[in-house]
């Protein structure tokens, strides 16, 4: 009987050390996997970072893509000075043009 449990013991070591081998396995796969996920995700960041193209036309070409309206973009402060200064302009040609008309 005691030969039994000897093979017994060898038996449940056997287990433990095929266990702890896919474990350890799993463990370095899973390292690799985050690895390699890791440093495609850090290298899409940097493309997205270095790219020509600005933060705010990335935004709407992705609004476009979900087919989400982007947001009416307002005009320049200089754009509007621009057209106020226009728009002075206009009065007063008009105000002689009226002045000369009998």
């Amino acid at each position: 009987m005691s030969g039994i449990n000897d093979n017994g013991a060898f038996d449940t070591f056997a287990r433990m050390e095929e266990k702890v081998d896919r474990a350890e396995a799993e463990a370095e796969a899973s390292v690799e996997l985050a690895a390699a996920g890791g440093d495609q995700l850090e290298q899409q960041f940097k493309e997205l970072e270095g790219s020509d193209m600005a933060q705010e036309d990335a935004l709407a070409s992705l609004k476009s893509k979900m087919g989400v309206a982007p947001a009416p973009a307002l005009p320049s402060a200089d754009a509007v000075e621009s057209v106020s200064v226009e728009s002075e302009n206009i009065e007063a040609e008009l105000d002689e043009l009226l002045e000369q008309t009998p």
